[in-house]
């Protein structure tokens, strides 16, 4: 987990928009994925299995450091496709939201190659880009995927300007609106950092960022 920096440099936040709710996980809509679907996609569902024994020990040292350090934010990429980066931001979400006292929002901020949505089988009326296009509040954006304190903001819709967007005054009200509340943390899944500059357009605005690699690959 590497510290941005983003306390100097990340611009002022947008103001909200005029009647918008305030984002509550509790306010969102509830979606029951598939379980089966689950399981095909890696998708770690039993809190007892081995699997889930080592996002923990991902989870819990993460989840102190950024405690310690104020941290409320974090960017989950790595260098290059298939290293495990969508994968590793959801089941460590939902790792972090089975702890009883903390509460996580997941977001597909991959503008380019938005994958999310299909790890978990869940189709939604309204996503991230309807929320930074200003079509919708962000409240309408997000669902709860079968568990309380877990949300989840999808996107099913590539864009080509995905770099000039992360750097928008848009994106940094949805930071703001997803990091409010007691304890909670929002983790954002971004795209490969050699995929294109997404990253370190995005990276300033948030806290800390986790770099996942492939053993014997990377």
């Amino acid at each position: 987990v590497v510290d941005t920096g983003s306390a100097a440099v990340a611009p002022a936040p947008a103001p909200n928009a005029a009647g918008a709710p305030p984002f509550e996980i509790e306010r969102l809509e509830w979606v029951q994925p598939d379980v089966d679907l689950l399981e095909q996609n890696r998708i770690v569902i039993d809190e007892r299995s081995s699997a889930s024994a080592a996002y923990k020990a991902l989870r819990t040292p993460g989840r102190q450091r950024m405690r310690r350090n104020g941290w409320k934010t974090l960017a989950v990429t790595g260098t290059c496709p298939n290293e495990g980066k969508t994968l590793t931001a959801v089941n460590l979400s939902i790792n972090l939201a089975w702890h009883l006292t903390t509460s996580v929002v997941l977001v597909d901020m991959d503008l380019r190659n938005p994958s999310i949505h299909r790890y978990l089988g869940i189709d939604t009326r309204f996503g991230v880009m309807d929320y930074l296009n200003g079509d919708v509040p962000l409240v309408r954006a997000g669902v709860r995927p079968g568990m309380e304190r877990l949300g989840v903001i999808m996107n099913d819709r590539p864009v080509a300007n995905a770099s000039e967007l992360l750097s928008s005054p848009e994106a940094v009200q949805l930071i703001e609106e997803v990091k409010r509340g007691d304890d909670r943390i929002a983790i954002f899944d971004m795209p490969p950092v050699f995929a294109g500059d997404d990253v370190l357009a995005f990276a300033p605005l948030v806290d800390a960022v986790l770099i996942v690699l492939a053993q014997g690959t990377t």
